[in-house]
Formats: C-alpha cells, sequence, structure tokens
C-alpha cells in the first residue's frame, strides 16, 4: 500500500519488523497472528494484524486510533506486506479480537471481570451501594 503527497514523494505503509518482533507485539495484545486461508499463496500463508507499534507508521497505513492494520508475511523476501486496515480485510474476526483484547488486559495487570464482580459484592458486603458503583442493575 502506497500513499503519494504533494511534493513529498511516495510513502509506503510498513511494519518494519520481524516475527520475533510481531510474537512480542502479541504477547502484549499489540498483535494478532493467524493463517490466511483462503488468501494464502505459494509464498505468503500468515497474517499480523497490529496496532500501537508506532503512530507515525500507523497513520501512514491509514488507520485510526486503535484500529488495527494487517499485513501477510511474505515468506521469500521474510518481511510483512501491507493488506489494510483490519475493518476493510476482515482478517481477525470479532471472536478473535476480543480473544486477544482480553489476553492483553490480563497481561496489563487488570481484573478480569469475574475479580470485578467479587470485588462489588465485597464492597457492597462492606456496606457500599451499588448506585457507587453504578451497578445498580447487577443481580
Amino acid at each position: 500500500v502506497a500513499l503519494e503527497g504533494e511534493g513529498c514523494g511516495e510513502a509506503e505503509c510498513q511494519l518494519g519488523m520481524g516475527w520475533m518482533e510481531v510474537t512480542r507485539l502479541q504477547s502484549s495484545g499489540g498483535a494478532l497472528v493467524g493463517g490466511l486461508g483462503k488468501r494464502a499463496t505459494s509464498t505468503s500463508g500468515m497474517y499480523a494484524c497490529a496496532s500501537g507499534w508506532n503512530t507515525t507508521a500507523e497513520l501512514l497505513c491509514g488507520a485510526r486510533e486503535g484500529e488495527r492494520v494487517c499485513f501477510r508475511y511474505e515468506e521469500e523476501g521474510e518481511r510483512f506486506e501491507a493488506m489494510g486496515v483490519n475493518g476493510e480485510v476482515k482478517l481477525a474476526g470479532a471472536k478473535i479480537v476480543e480473544k486477544q483484547e482480553a489476553k492483553g488486559r490480563k497481561t496489563k495487570g487488570l481484573k478480569p471481570v469475574s475479580g470485578m464482580l467479587s470485588e462489588v459484592r465485597d464492597r457492597d458486603a462492606m456496606g457500599a451501594g451499588r448506585e457507587w458503583w453504578g451497578l445498580a442493575a447487577l443481580p
């Protein structure tokens, strides 16, 4: 994916990292990795959809805040080639994105929802009302 700007030549959408860096990004919730399935070619069978790796690069790739940009991994050149934002190319479905984001939240030290609910119940037992938490509708 190449972009043209007035007087600035061409800027290309690039991930700028290899598999090792993508794996680290994936472990922090910043990348989703999978197989291309029917979109696979003889030289490319895997993809990575990333966000939060480089603000400038993400803007060059056409991503808005929070959007993931997807790249296919070209095995012959050992590089990632841009495909577009996930909302358009639809490589990582909603369930995959949700699962990865939950994994990322856990690695960032946030409590899973079940832990939050037990904390709410404990606070209720200590006299803090659900209205204070904004959770009056919970059982």
